[in-house]
């Protein structure tokens, strides 16, 4: 059995486990405004009380998404014990948005993980989420005014990680360029891609198996490195493939087809200058 309250901006949730009550109060850093952006740190700051006779020992508290694709967990393991009908704070929660997200409503829970002492003896660890789900807003980031060049090879397996990567990118705030997407009539294709090189922030370059024999993105990165922007490539390259010598030295990002988001998002995090989060 459970009783939603809302007071102030601040979620409050009574529920029955086992015959022990719990209070478990949070507040999103934003508290009632729930925007958010792509790419953008969040944290949760929750209260438990304890209104049993028993006391219980807190483990880990959650917070958990989920959408029409995905569930995305963020945890915090803590060490909290909390007496009969006493209140503690819990350690703060962060966590990020990125690819997981929907574009717009995504529905979260709030959640923690405890054991209670009954005659001494700690109970199993049991679960207790708040329900039900509330939500929160994502929306693109704001424009950086940034255009990313994106070299790869014409192969479908290949178009359909730029695909992934365009939306992504255009959601935290970039502006993909891809030749074929921007026809330009009555001028030469490679003096066009020669002027949005020239423009253009980063380019990122697509080693797969196919880019690797690509034509197109050798002659690509060629013109890069005779405008001296040899240093603005961000080179992604599939697992089991060689980097080409024009990056030999340089860090890039490796690309495994079984998680093509994992290395979308570390491309983007490199663009934004977190280069740890290059392999």
């Amino acid at each position: 059995m459970y009783n939603e309250i809302w007071k102030g901006g601040i979620h409050s949730s009574i529920s029955t486990v086992r015959k022990m009550v719990i209070e478990l109060t949070y507040c999103l850093n934003k508290g009632n405004d729930k925007n958010y952006t792509y790419l953008e740190n969040g944290f949760v700051k929750a209260t438990v009380k304890n209104l049993s006779k028993n006391t219980i020992s807190i483990f880990k508290v959650f917070i958990r998404f989920k959408n029409s694709r995905v569930t995305k967990k963020f945890t915090e393991n803590c060490d909290v014990k909390i007496n009969p009908n006493e209140s503690s704070n819990l350690p703060q929660l962060n966590f990020t948005i990125d690819l997981w997200a929907n574009n717009w409503s995504n529905f979260y829970n709030i959640g923690i993980r405890f054991r209670e002492l009954r005659n001494d003896n700690w109970s199993t660890l049991k679960a207790y989420v708040r329900k039900p789900s509330d939500y929160l807003l994502v929306n693109n980031a704001p424009s950086q005014n940034k255009k990313i060049f994106i070299s790869h090879s014409n192969s479908e397996r290949d178009k359909n990680i730029v695909s992934k990567m365009n939306d992504f990118l255009v959601k935290i705030g970039f502006t993909p360029y891809i030749a074929e997407r921007n026809p330009q009539l009555n001028q030469h294709l490679w003096k066009k891609i020669h002027k949005e090189l020239v423009e253009c922030e980063k380019i990122v370059v697509l080693y797969t198996r196919d880019g690797v024999k690509s034509g197109d993105i050798r002659e690509e990165v060629g013109i890069t490195v005779g405008l001296n922007k040899k240093d603005q490539i961000v080179a992604i390259v599939e697992n089991g493939s060689s980097p080409p010598g024009t990056i030999l030295g340089q860090e890039y990002i490796q690309l495994n087809f079984n998680n093509v988001d994992d290395s979308i998002l570390r491309t983007a995090n490199y663009i934004l200058g977190k280069k740890d989060e290059a392999k």
